[in-house]
C-alpha cells in the first residue's frame, strides 16, 4: 500500500472514514510512529556500497537512509570484482551515524565500503519514500498501530478539554489503552514469527540490494 491507501486504512481503524476528525498530517504522524515501532521489531535489512569522502578511520554513515544499526562492513570493496574472502573490518560505533575502523589499514578517500545494516521500513509517499517495504501481510497491523496512536492522542485531548464528562474521558482512555495493548500484542507476535537466523548470515538473496 502507498501513503494514500494507508491513510484510508488508518482512518477506517480509527472510525474516521469521512476524514472529519484527523488531518492527513496527523494521520501521517501516527503512521510514522507506528512504522518506527514496527521497524524496531522487524527491521528492513539492506546492503549497499558507500564511497568514502575522506581518508579517516571515522566513517560517516549519515547518508544511509533509515539507518538503525550497522551489522557488518567490508572495506575496501570492489563492486565489479568482489574480494573473496571479503575484507570484513572490525568497527566501533561512535554515534548512531558514525563508526570507527579499528583494524587494518586506514581507509583512503574514494575507497568503497560495503555496508550491511538494519533500517526503518518505508511507505511509498511518506517522507519522500518511493517504495513500500512493509509486506502485505503486515499492512493492517501497521494501520492498527497508527490508529492506536491516534486514539491515545484523542484521549489526551479529551482529558485536557473543558465541558467533557468524566465518563467520556474514562471511555476514551479505556478505548485508547485497549487499542495500544492490541498493537503491542501484535508487535510481540511479529517479533516471535520474524525471529530466526540473523539475516546477514544467510545468502544475500534475502537482502534489499542497492548495487
Amino acid at each position: 500500500m502507498n501513503l494514500a491507501a494507508y491513510r484510508t486504512s488508518v482512518r477506517d481503524h480509527a472510525r474516521d472514514g469521512g476524514a472529519t476528525v484527523w488531518t492527513d498530517a496527523q494521520v501521517d504522524t501516527a503512521l510514522r510512529a507506528a512504522l518506527e515501532a514496527y521497524s524496531r521489531v522487524t527491521a528492513r535489512t539492506v546492503v549497499t556500497p558507500l564511497t568514502l569522502t575522506s581518508g579517516d578511520r571515522e566513517i560517516s554513515l549519515a547518508s544511509l537512509a533509515g539507518l538503525l544499526t550497522v551489522r557488518e562492513l567490508w572495506l575496501p570493496y570492489t563492486p565489479s570484482a568482489p574480494e573473496d574472502p571479503p575484507n570484513r573490518r572490525y568497527f566501533i560505533p561512535l554515534s548512531p551515524t558514525t563508526v570507527y575502523i579499528a583494524d587494518g589499514a586506514e581507509p583512503t578517500t574514494g575507497e568503497i565500503a560495503r555496508v550491511f545494516y538494519l533500517a526503518l521500513h518505508t511507505v511509498d509517499g511518506l517522507d519522500g519514500a518511493t517504495a513500500t517495504s512493509v509486506p502485505a501481510w503486515h499492512e493492517q497491523g501497521l494501520a492498527l498501530g497508527a490508529a492506536a496512536y491516534l486514539a491515545e492522542a484523542r484521549a489526551r485531548q479529551l482529558t485536557e478539554a473543558e465541558n467533557v464528562t468524566s465518563a467520556t474521558r474514562r471511555w476514551a482512555n479505556d478505548s485508547a489503552q485497549g487499542r495500544l495493548q492490541a498493537w503491542q500484542d501484535w508487535l510481540a507476535e511479529v517479533a516471535v514469527t520474524e525471529s530466526g537466523p540473523v539475516a546477514w548470515q544467510l545468502p544475500l538473496l534475502g537482502f534489499e540490494a542497492c548495487v
